[in-house]
Protein backbone atom coordinates (compact mmCIF):
# COMPACT_ATOMS: atom_id res chain seq x y z
CA UNK A 1 0.00 0.00 0.00
CA UNK A 2 2.72 2.69 0.97
CA UNK A 3 6.51 2.54 0.77
CA UNK A 4 5.83 4.21 4.66
CA UNK A 5 7.40 2.03 7.56
CA UNK A 6 6.54 4.15 10.52
CA UNK A 7 8.13 3.84 13.89
CA UNK A 8 5.50 4.88 16.14
CA UNK A 9 3.30 2.03 17.09
CA UNK A 10 0.71 3.60 17.02
CA UNK A 11 0.40 4.52 12.87
CA UNK A 12 1.87 0.92 12.48
CA UNK A 13 -0.78 -0.48 13.83
CA UNK A 14 -2.99 2.14 11.49
CA UNK A 15 -1.33 1.05 8.77
CA UNK A 16 -2.02 -2.48 9.59
CA UNK A 17 -5.53 -2.26 9.82
CA UNK A 18 -5.85 -0.91 6.62
CA UNK A 19 -4.07 -3.52 4.76
CA UNK A 20 -5.70 -6.81 6.76
CA UNK A 21 -8.25 -8.70 5.29
CA UNK A 22 -11.56 -9.71 7.90
CA UNK A 23 -11.21 -12.73 9.29
CA UNK A 24 -14.50 -14.16 7.81
CA UNK A 25 -16.97 -13.62 5.04
CA UNK A 26 -20.47 -12.29 5.97
CA UNK A 27 -24.00 -11.64 4.17
CA UNK A 28 -23.03 -8.05 5.26
CA UNK A 29 -20.40 -6.14 3.64
CA UNK A 30 -17.43 -6.12 4.74
CA UNK A 31 -14.34 -3.89 6.41
CA UNK A 32 -14.66 -0.55 3.83
CA UNK A 33 -11.52 -0.66 1.44
CA UNK A 34 -8.98 2.59 0.99
CA UNK A 35 -10.21 3.53 -2.43
CA UNK A 36 -13.81 3.42 -0.40
CA UNK A 37 -12.70 6.33 2.45
CA UNK A 38 -12.04 7.97 -0.55
CA UNK A 39 -7.27 8.08 -0.57
CA UNK A 40 -5.37 6.70 -3.23
CA UNK A 41 -2.36 5.26 -2.17
CA UNK A 42 0.17 8.31 -2.73
CA UNK A 43 -2.73 10.44 -0.99
CA UNK A 44 -2.53 7.88 2.02
CA UNK A 45 1.39 7.99 2.26
CA UNK A 46 1.24 11.66 2.50
CA UNK A 47 -1.27 11.56 5.40
CA UNK A 48 0.50 8.75 7.50
CA UNK A 49 3.23 11.23 7.25
CA UNK A 50 1.56 14.03 8.60
CA UNK A 51 -0.15 12.16 10.92
CA UNK A 52 3.63 10.89 12.26
CA UNK A 53 4.66 14.57 12.43
CA UNK A 54 1.89 15.06 14.89
CA UNK A 55 2.39 11.72 17.00
CA UNK A 56 2.13 13.62 20.12
CA UNK A 57 -1.29 14.68 19.73
CA UNK A 58 -2.33 10.89 18.45
CA UNK A 59 -1.05 9.37 21.05
CA UNK A 60 -2.74 11.73 23.70
CA UNK A 61 -6.10 10.88 22.20
CA UNK A 62 -5.87 6.98 22.25
CA UNK A 63 -4.38 7.03 26.05
CA UNK A 64 -7.54 9.29 26.84
CA UNK A 65 -9.30 6.86 25.09
CA UNK A 66 -8.23 3.50 27.52
CA UNK A 67 -5.97 2.53 25.02
CA UNK A 68 -4.84 -0.21 26.75
CA UNK A 69 -7.66 -2.44 26.17
CA UNK A 70 -7.61 -3.74 23.15
CA UNK A 71 -10.90 -3.12 21.56
CA UNK A 72 -11.48 0.15 22.74
CA UNK A 73 -7.96 1.19 21.32
CA UNK A 74 -9.41 -0.61 17.92
CA UNK A 75 -12.45 1.67 17.87
CA UNK A 76 -10.32 4.70 18.00
CA UNK A 77 -7.96 3.95 15.21
CA UNK A 78 -11.28 3.54 13.23
CA UNK A 79 -12.46 6.80 14.50
CA UNK A 80 -9.60 8.39 13.98
CA UNK A 81 -9.65 7.19 10.49
CA UNK A 82 -13.23 8.22 9.28
CA UNK A 83 -12.52 11.15 10.72
CA UNK A 84 -9.98 11.65 8.21
CA UNK A 85 -11.62 9.65 5.42
CA UNK A 86 -12.15 12.42 2.24
CA UNK A 87 -15.20 10.50 1.55
CA UNK A 88 -16.86 10.45 4.82
CA UNK A 89 -18.28 11.99 7.02
CA UNK A 90 -18.44 10.62 10.79
CA UNK A 91 -21.99 11.07 12.27
CA UNK A 92 -21.77 9.51 15.13
CA UNK A 93 -19.94 6.47 17.41
CA UNK A 94 -21.31 4.43 20.24
CA UNK A 95 -24.27 5.84 19.73
CA UNK A 96 -26.46 3.79 22.45
CA UNK A 97 -30.29 2.74 21.62
CA UNK A 98 -32.78 3.28 24.67
CA UNK A 99 -35.67 1.70 25.82
CA UNK A 100 -37.34 3.38 28.41
CA UNK A 101 -34.47 3.41 31.14
CA UNK A 102 -32.62 0.51 29.46
CA UNK A 103 -30.41 0.07 26.71
CA UNK A 104 -30.89 -2.38 23.69
CA UNK A 105 -27.44 -1.98 22.34
CA UNK A 106 -25.11 0.62 20.77
CA UNK A 107 -24.20 0.90 17.33
CA UNK A 108 -20.27 1.26 16.84
CA UNK A 109 -20.03 3.73 14.18
CA UNK A 110 -23.00 5.53 11.59
CA UNK A 111 -21.34 7.33 8.62
CA UNK A 112 -22.21 9.46 5.82
CA UNK A 113 -20.55 8.30 2.14
CA UNK A 114 -19.85 11.51 0.12
CA UNK A 115 -19.75 9.45 -3.25
CA UNK A 116 -22.66 7.69 -2.68
CA UNK A 117 -25.11 9.61 -0.92
CA UNK A 118 -25.15 6.52 1.83
CA UNK A 119 -25.67 6.23 5.24
CA UNK A 120 -23.68 3.19 6.74
CA UNK A 121 -23.73 1.51 9.97
CA UNK A 122 -20.38 -0.13 10.66
CA UNK A 123 -19.84 -2.44 13.61
CA UNK A 124 -15.84 -3.36 13.94
CA UNK A 125 -14.12 -5.59 16.34
CA UNK A 126 -10.75 -7.36 16.72
CA UNK A 127 -10.08 -11.05 17.25
CA UNK A 128 -7.61 -13.32 17.74
CA UNK A 129 -8.76 -16.92 17.75
CA UNK A 130 -7.29 -20.05 18.76
CA UNK A 131 -8.44 -23.07 16.85
CA UNK A 132 -8.96 -26.31 18.71
CA UNK A 133 -8.29 -30.27 16.85
CA UNK A 134 -11.04 -31.22 19.12
CA UNK A 135 -14.46 -29.21 20.88
CA UNK A 136 -17.79 -28.63 20.18
CA UNK A 137 -19.50 -29.21 16.34
CA UNK A 138 -17.86 -30.30 13.42
CA UNK A 139 -13.63 -29.27 12.62
CA UNK A 140 -14.84 -26.44 10.30
CA UNK A 141 -17.33 -25.17 13.20
CA UNK A 142 -16.83 -21.52 14.44
CA UNK A 143 -17.22 -23.02 17.83
CA UNK A 144 -13.80 -24.20 17.82
CA UNK A 145 -12.24 -21.47 17.32
CA UNK A 146 -11.55 -19.67 20.47
CA UNK A 147 -9.92 -16.60 22.28
CA UNK A 148 -6.92 -16.96 24.47
CA UNK A 149 -8.75 -17.00 28.03
CA UNK A 150 -11.66 -19.12 26.56
CA UNK A 151 -13.92 -16.97 27.54
CA UNK A 152 -15.59 -16.43 23.96
CA UNK A 153 -15.57 -18.17 20.61
CA UNK A 154 -15.76 -16.84 16.81
CA UNK A 155 -19.56 -18.83 16.50
CA UNK A 156 -20.47 -16.35 19.81
CA UNK A 157 -18.96 -12.93 18.22
CA UNK A 158 -20.15 -13.59 14.90
CA UNK A 159 -23.68 -14.37 16.16
CA UNK A 160 -23.83 -11.62 18.67
CA UNK A 161 -22.72 -9.15 15.55
CA UNK A 162 -24.57 -10.57 12.78
CA UNK A 163 -28.13 -11.25 14.63
CA UNK A 164 -28.29 -8.78 17.19
CA UNK A 165 -25.87 -5.64 16.54
CA UNK A 166 -25.93 -5.02 12.96
CA UNK A 167 -29.87 -5.19 12.65
CA UNK A 168 -29.83 -2.96 15.42
CA UNK A 169 -30.04 0.16 13.60
CA UNK A 170 -33.04 -1.17 11.86
CA UNK A 171 -35.19 -1.58 14.46
CA UNK A 172 -38.12 1.61 14.76
CA UNK A 173 -37.08 2.80 17.99
CA UNK A 174 -33.33 2.92 16.63
CA UNK A 175 -34.89 5.12 13.47
CA UNK A 176 -36.43 7.67 15.51
CA UNK A 177 -33.50 8.09 17.93
CA UNK A 178 -30.95 8.44 15.01
CA UNK A 179 -33.20 10.62 12.62
CA UNK A 180 -31.58 13.92 14.21
CA UNK A 181 -28.68 12.34 12.21
CA UNK A 182 -29.73 11.02 9.43
CA UNK A 183 -32.10 13.70 8.29
CA UNK A 184 -28.93 16.16 8.72
CA UNK A 185 -28.67 18.72 5.62
CA UNK A 186 -25.92 16.48 4.01
CA UNK A 187 -27.77 13.56 3.99
CA UNK A 188 -31.50 14.68 3.64
CA UNK A 189 -31.55 13.42 0.35
CA UNK A 190 -30.88 10.02 1.12
CA UNK A 191 -33.42 7.17 0.84
CA UNK A 192 -34.62 6.16 4.13
CA UNK A 193 -31.83 3.03 4.59
CA UNK A 194 -28.83 2.58 6.22
CA UNK A 195 -26.26 -0.30 4.55
CA UNK A 196 -24.56 -1.95 6.97
CA UNK A 197 -21.01 -3.30 7.40
CA UNK A 198 -18.76 -5.19 9.37
CA UNK A 199 -14.98 -5.31 9.66
CA UNK A 200 -13.44 -8.42 11.75
CA UNK A 201 -9.91 -8.28 11.27
CA UNK A 202 -7.60 -10.43 13.53
CA UNK A 203 -5.90 -13.35 12.85
CA UNK A 204 -6.54 -17.46 13.49
CA UNK A 205 -4.10 -19.09 15.04
CA UNK A 206 -3.98 -23.10 13.86
CA UNK A 207 -2.21 -25.52 16.30
CA UNK A 208 0.78 -26.66 15.51
CA UNK A 209 0.58 -29.82 16.91
CA UNK A 210 -2.50 -31.05 14.77
CA UNK A 211 -4.17 -30.51 11.55
CA UNK A 212 -7.13 -28.45 11.62
CA UNK A 213 -8.98 -27.15 8.26
CA UNK A 214 -9.83 -23.11 7.92
CA UNK A 215 -13.53 -21.99 9.90
CA UNK A 216 -16.15 -22.33 7.77
CA UNK A 217 -16.83 -18.76 6.13
CA UNK A 218 -13.03 -18.20 6.65
CA UNK A 219 -11.44 -15.35 4.10
CA UNK A 220 -9.09 -17.19 1.67
CA UNK A 221 -6.72 -14.28 2.66
CA UNK A 222 -7.37 -13.88 6.16
CA UNK A 223 -3.84 -13.79 8.25
CA UNK A 224 -2.68 -16.69 10.28
CA UNK A 225 -0.24 -18.25 13.21
CA UNK A 226 -0.18 -21.01 15.05
CA UNK A 227 -0.71 -22.08 18.73
CA UNK A 228 1.48 -24.75 20.81
CA UNK A 229 1.69 -25.46 24.26
CA UNK A 230 5.45 -24.23 25.68
CA UNK A 231 6.40 -27.48 26.21
CA UNK A 232 6.50 -28.11 22.83
CA UNK A 233 8.47 -24.72 22.37
CA UNK A 234 12.04 -26.51 21.89
CA UNK A 235 10.52 -28.34 19.03
CA UNK A 236 9.19 -25.68 17.24
CA UNK A 237 11.96 -23.40 17.25
CA UNK A 238 14.40 -26.21 16.15
CA UNK A 239 11.41 -26.65 13.05
CA UNK A 240 12.96 -23.56 11.37
CA UNK A 241 16.34 -24.68 11.43
CA UNK A 242 18.22 -21.15 12.21
CA UNK A 243 18.43 -18.36 14.08
CA UNK A 244 14.82 -16.85 15.33
CA UNK A 245 14.31 -13.86 17.06
CA UNK A 246 11.06 -12.48 18.51
CA UNK A 247 8.97 -10.15 20.56
CA UNK A 248 6.25 -10.77 23.45
CA UNK A 249 3.37 -8.68 22.39
CA UNK A 250 1.51 -6.94 25.11
CA UNK A 251 -2.03 -5.06 24.41
CA UNK A 252 -2.75 -2.94 22.68
CA UNK A 253 -0.32 -3.12 20.48
CA UNK A 254 -1.46 -6.52 19.09
CA UNK A 255 -1.70 -5.21 15.41
CA UNK A 256 1.32 -4.68 13.58
CA UNK A 257 4.55 -6.62 13.74
CA UNK A 258 7.34 -5.10 15.79
CA UNK A 259 10.70 -3.06 14.53
CA UNK A 260 13.30 -5.85 13.81
CA UNK A 261 15.29 -3.54 16.30
CA UNK A 262 13.24 -4.15 18.76
CA UNK A 263 13.51 -8.06 18.92
CA UNK A 264 15.28 -10.35 21.42
CA UNK A 265 17.91 -13.18 20.38
CA UNK A 266 16.86 -16.68 20.98
CA UNK A 267 18.61 -16.92 23.74
CA UNK A 268 16.86 -13.66 25.55
CA UNK A 269 13.34 -15.16 24.47
CA UNK A 270 14.01 -18.45 26.03
CA UNK A 271 14.58 -16.47 29.32
CA UNK A 272 11.83 -14.30 29.20
CA UNK A 273 9.97 -17.08 28.36
CA UNK A 274 10.84 -19.71 30.96
CA UNK A 275 10.41 -16.67 33.73
CA UNK A 276 6.66 -16.11 32.34
CA UNK A 277 5.22 -19.99 32.45
CA UNK A 278 7.05 -20.25 36.20
CA UNK A 279 5.45 -16.80 37.53
CA UNK A 280 2.24 -16.21 35.60
CA UNK A 281 1.71 -18.86 32.93
CA UNK A 282 -1.25 -16.32 30.78
CA UNK A 283 -1.35 -16.91 27.03
CA UNK A 284 1.34 -15.16 25.54
CA UNK A 285 1.59 -13.88 21.77
CA UNK A 286 5.02 -13.42 20.03
CA UNK A 287 5.90 -11.94 16.64
CA UNK A 288 8.40 -14.18 15.72
CA UNK A 289 11.17 -13.29 12.53
CA UNK A 290 13.35 -15.80 10.35
CA UNK A 291 15.26 -14.81 7.59
CA UNK A 292 13.87 -17.58 5.66
CA UNK A 293 10.30 -17.59 6.72
CA UNK A 294 9.95 -13.64 7.48
CA UNK A 295 7.47 -12.70 10.24
CA UNK A 296 5.19 -15.03 12.09
CA UNK A 297 2.13 -14.97 14.95
CA UNK A 298 2.74 -17.26 17.74
CA UNK A 299 0.33 -18.21 20.61
CA UNK A 300 1.76 -19.66 23.11
CA UNK A 301 -0.27 -21.61 26.21
CA UNK A 302 0.79 -23.66 29.33
CA UNK A 303 -0.33 -27.55 29.05
CA UNK A 304 -3.74 -27.26 30.59
CA UNK A 305 -5.43 -24.87 27.90
CA UNK A 306 -7.66 -24.75 27.43
CA UNK A 307 -9.42 -24.77 30.87
CA UNK A 308 -12.39 -23.90 29.46
CA UNK A 309 -14.61 -23.84 26.31
CA UNK A 310 -17.49 -21.25 25.53
CA UNK A 311 -20.86 -22.84 24.84
CA UNK A 312 -22.40 -22.39 21.00
CA UNK A 313 -24.37 -19.82 20.34
CA UNK A 314 -28.10 -20.51 20.56
CA UNK A 315 -29.08 -20.73 16.62
CA UNK A 316 -32.03 -18.24 15.56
Amino acid sequence: MTAIDPTSPCLRDLLWLLETPDLITSSFAGKPALEFLGWKPDEMSGWLSALENKLTHLEARLAASGHQRLGMYHESLWQLLLEQAPAIQLLGHHLPIREGKGTLGELDFLYFHRPTHRVYHLEVAIKYYLGLPEGPGQSQDLCRWIGPAGLDSLAVKVAHTEQKQLPLSDQPLARQQLDHLICSPQTKEQEAIIHKQLAIPGVLFYPWHASMPAPQRASKDHQRGWWLHFPDWPDFLASFGEEVRGKPLGKPHWLASPLETELMTTQELEAFLQAHFKERGWPLQLALFSSSQGWQRVFLVKSQWPQQVPLPPRIR
